[in-house]
């Protein structure tokens, strides 16, 4: 596994007691060679040289949605924009030379991978649809999550499909730990990962991460992020028609408004989810210690601009001024 690979899953699976050796492969490869220079011809200044990146696709265009009468999600512009990827890839002929030699990018190199079962079926679909000369869409290993650990590819496409831009903490199951640790964690060579990186990481400059269950899934995109390893929707689409991309335009956007989300208040239980579509957030505290005979405390915490309200015996009044409210 490549250094630009491995060492994000040990900063972020294992925070606190990173990993100090492993699998690494440093070695300059001739099929590492070719993706770095198809990414450097195809998105300019927003690529590093980094064997890692994430795509932001985010808005409606890029919403995903439940299949008819099912749960199981898909988001057909992702799946259009993963098909056409895995095409450039297949399609593009490297420069090469005795010094540094290069080789083309084989459908047995790559793996498309997604937690929805609905988005490995509208991928395929896509991909059949371009029809890629010389390769058939059952030459290419497409598969969810759960199908894909234990295994590796030279090249592993991510698409983690869920975007609502109507409530940006709506993330389904892509937060699961063991989601996100096994599909940020099979590529040899190269890891391509589409996802709605404007919002989780719009969530994390306004200190959203902090949700419970979900801070694995945010640090991984607080590390894509601050290794300026994100290329961002214009400059994805300007690289897909073939326009110049001369600068990095992928910023996370602190938020400001004037409401404030708040806090648990003083001696309450643990505050709740946040969540937008409720307004609100709960929590139910347990009995006091020492034996005294009274109600169970609770904190409250809610979009309020005074803060957090507390309520208890000992804490009337409440908690202190939480955090901004995020304006999409």
């Amino acid at each position: 596994m490549d250094p630009d690979i491995a060492k994000p899953v040990s900063d972020v699976v294992y925070h606190k007691n990173p990993l100090t050796n492993g699998p690494n492969t440093e070695e300059v490869t001739p099929l590492k060679r070719c993706l770095v220079q198809l990414m450097s011809k195809t998105f300019g200044q927003a690529y590093f040289g980094s064997k890692r990146i994430g795509i932001s696709l985010d808005g409606p265009e890029y919403a995903s949605r439940a299949v008819p009468g099912g749960t199981s999600q898909f988001n057909p512009g992702e799946a259009e924009e993963v098909a056409w990827l895995c095409k450039h890839m297949l399609d593009y002929v490297p420069e090469t030379t005795d010094e540094e030699p290069t080789r083309q990018v084989k459908p047995a190199d790559i793996g498309i991978s997604s937690p929805y079962a609905a988005q490995c079926a509208e991928i395929r679909r896509q991909l059949q649809r371009l029809a890629i000369t010389g390769v058939t869409v059952q030459m290419l290993d497409i598969t969810t999550g759960s199908q894909v650990q234990g295994r590796e590819f030279e090249v592993h496409i991510v698409s983690w499909v869920k975007n609502n831009p109507g409530d940006p903490y709506d993330t389904g199951f892509i937060t699961n730990p063991g989601q996100q640790c096994v599909l940020n964690s099979r590529a040899r060579s190269f890891l391509i990962s589409f996802g709605a990186y404007q919002l989780w990481c719009n969530n994390v400059a306004n200190n959203i991460d902090q949700i419970a269950k979900k801070q694995m899934f945010y640090r991984f995109a607080k590390n894509f992020q601050e290794t300026n390893q994100v290329i961002a929707k214009r400059d994805f689409l300007d690289g897909k028609a073939g326009l110049p991309v001369d600068t990095y335009h992928f910023q996370a956007v602190q938020l400001t408004g004037p409401q404030t989300m708040g806090q648990r208040g003083n001696r309450g239980g643990r505050s709740g989810a946040y969540s937008v579509v409720r307004g609100a957030g709960r929590g139910r505290g347990g009995p006091q210690q020492g034996g005294f005979n009274t109600p169970n405390q609770r904190a409250h915490g809610g979009w309020d601009k005074r803060g957090g309200r507390g309520r208890g015996n000992n804490n009337p009044r409440g908690g202190t001024t939480g955090q901004p409210i995020p304006k999409w």
